[in-house]
């Protein structure tokens, strides 16, 4: 009853042009045809540091789950912060409170070499899919969410919530399987951008 209170309250404020600071509405609403301003139209309200601890506890969580799992190579392997040796080229994973996603990020500040690791990427793409078993979506010159000039190659999981533990196993099974296979392509495709 107090959070419905607390919610209700926030709403009003939030009409009036007036914040709550450290004060998160998650979006996640249970009936969309309600009228937005309904505060029981909302399931929580978070602060943002109860966000910060709830996506550190799902990352350390999946880094304990992944942490007994070798690379493709044999090795061991920090899943979250996974690294691929090669300058510009991230293996990127984020949840958020509606989707998750994966994504290869082509960063390089140098424009030229950015655009010949896509190309590569690009005549690779049949070993890509067929080592993660799916269809990507690929973005040519876009920008990233600082305005940065980057290309991406993702997968997203939409109508899930980090801040919600029970969408916990979709994530980790999500994330788990293609990481994963993105390592197995790596594994095999790394010297190819090696000599670009």
């Amino acid at each position: 009853m107090r959070l419905r209170q607390e919610t209700k309250n926030a709403c009003h404020r939030a009409e009036a042009g007036q914040t709550t600071p450290g004060l998160v509405v998650s979006v996640t609403r249970k009936n969309a045809a309600k009228d937005i301003r309904d505060p029981t139209n909302f399931a929580i309200m978070y602060t943002r540091q109860e966000i910060s601890r709830q996506r550190e506890a799902f990352w350390t969580t999946f880094g304990q789950y992944m942490r007994p799992v070798l690379s493709a190579d044999g090795l061991k392997v920090n899943w979250v912060n996974y690294k691929t040796g090669i300058a510009g080229i991230h293996f990127k994973m984020e949840a958020h409170h509606a989707y998750a996603g994966i994504a290869i990020v082509l960063s390089h500040a140098d424009t030229a070499l950015r655009n010949e690791q896509y190309q590569q990427f690009a005549r690779l793409r049949e070993l890509l899919h067929e080592a993660l078993g799916e269809e990507w979506q690929w973005l040519e010159g876009t920008e990233d969410e600082f305005g940065k000039p980057v290309s991406i190659i993702k997968k997203e999981l939409p109508q899930v919530n980090i801040n919600n533990n029970e969408d916990w196993p979709k994530l980790i099974s999500f994330f788990k399987q293609r990481i994963i296979a993105l390592d197995e392509f790596w594994s095999a495709a790394k010297y190819t951008f090696e000599q670009l």
